[in-house]
């Protein structure tokens, strides 16, 4: 057994995390204990290398015990292969960058339990954008403040407020059915594999629910049956937004009462477009705005930028904004014409406390103060979000059933 060290390392959003990494793995004086270590780097990023040398080059040179290349793999069985691949290569230092990122509630546990078991051979410099990820192993707790590292202060337990009501839609979508979503018995396969099996569900108007699920039970499958998206609601009992499935809708009967957001589009938008241009761009459903806004689209979106406090920087350039900003402004985007139904796909991905807190505000505003349904997706729960209810996968051999949660 080695005389190992464990570091649990806050890094904000807009701190500079890869920074960070660059000198750990440079061996600069920031983290004087393992310069002279071999070091190694546990990463979405070095994930993302290995499964494009599959693509391009036809190397695979992580597998799991079962010889799986990492994309016939979920995501908790590629990060266990990455895991067991870079411990193969006998590291005295593992760089561990928000290495629980992605996985559902078993997969963190399993990964907690990998890292437990070698802590006696390997150290560990564990970076997070939430302290909820903090190793129980790590000893030392610390922050990143851009340039050094310093003693991690306790957090400060702080209330987001957004001041204000949300601004009324321009021209309301009547909808007067009783159900925007109605499922029964609805159950999706793929050649010999039921991804879900006999799911019943009923989204109502004005409803507040969160979709919960571990990787790989059908999350997105069942997402893209209530987009439209999916060949596979043909022929089931559905109803999306009062028209039957199969009764002659068009994708854009069904989208046109979606607003949609997943943490992806964060980084869709490159365009050197505006923070004002882009939420207007949501009256169009456009990628970028080609039209001239009207006077009340301009006032509406004056009202959302205050809300959200970025009235004063309304002709700064989007890809400009922090992380946690660009995702207001999108889900802002995503709720300018008030939808019958707005869809949070994973908003929670990649942020720190605070802009976790942020989002959280802001969708329970939406939540209390229009008719909008929301659904908000993820993997687990999260604190100071208030969803009415919860429709959870539960995974099974014969296919993920659903079951309705109170809260």
């Amino acid at each position: 057994m080695t005389n190992t060290q464990h570091w649990n390392i806050y890094v904000p959003n807009g701190a500079g995390k890869q920074r960070l990494i660059d000198q750990l793995l440079s061996q600069r004086e920031i983290l004087p204990a393992i310069i002279g270590k071999r070091i190694l780097l546990y990463s979405a990023v070095v994930l993302a290398k290995y499964i494009r040398e599959e693509d391009i080059h036809d190397k695979y040179e992580v597998t799991n015990q079962r010889g799986q290349t990492l994309k016939s793999m979920s995501s908790g069985e590629r990060k266990k292969a990455l895991l067991q691949h870079i411990l193969s290569q006998q590291p005295e230092v593992i760089i561990l960058d928000n290495p629980s990122d992605s996985l559902d509630v078993k997969g963190r546990e399993d990964l907690v339990a990998a890292l437990e078991a070698i802590a006696g051979k390997v150290s560990t410099v564990n970076i997070v954008s939430r302290t909820r990820d903090f190793l129980a192993i790590g000893t030392t707790q610390l922050q990143y403040a851009g340039k050094e590292l310093v003693v991690l202060q306790k957090e400060i337990e702080e209330e987001i407020v957004l001041k204000g009501k949300i601004p009324e839609p321009i021209q309301p979508i009547l909808y007067e059915d009783e159900y925007l979503i109605r499922m029964k018995n609805v159950s999706v396969s793929y050649l010999d594999r039921c991804i879900l099996k006999a799911i019943n569900w009923e989204i109502k108007p004005g409803e507040f629910w969160q979709l919960k699920g571990p990787n790989g039970a059908g999350k997105t499958t069942l997402l893209t049956m209530i987009t439209g998206d999916n060949h596979k609601a043909y022929g089931q009992d559905i109803t999306l937004f009062g028209f039957k499935k199969g009764s002659g809708e068009s994708v854009w009967d069904i989208k046109k009462n979606i607003g949609y957001y997943t943490s992806t589009m964060t980084y869709d938008f490159w365009r050197n477009q505006s923070i004002e241009h882009m939420i207007i761009s949501g009256y169009y459903d456009s990628i970028g705005l080609y039209n001239r806004p009207t006077e009340l689209q301009l006032k509406r979106t004056e009202a959302w930028l205050d809300l959200i406090g970025l009235k004063e920087q309304r002709d700064k350039p989007f890809i400009d904004l922090p992380i946690g900003y660009r995702r207001l402004v999108l889900i802002v985007r995503a709720m300018v014409k008030h939808p019958p139904l707005l869809i949070l796909d994973e908003p929670a991905s990649d942020l720190d406390d605070h802009n976790t807190k942020l989002m959280a505000a802001l969708v329970n505003k939406i939540a209390q103060e229009s008719k909008t349904a929301i659904l908000y997706v993820s993997h687990q729960d999260e604190k100071g979000l208030h969803p009415d209810r919860v429709f959870e996968l539960i995974a099974s051999e014969e296919g993920s059933v659903g079951i309705v949660l109170g809260v």
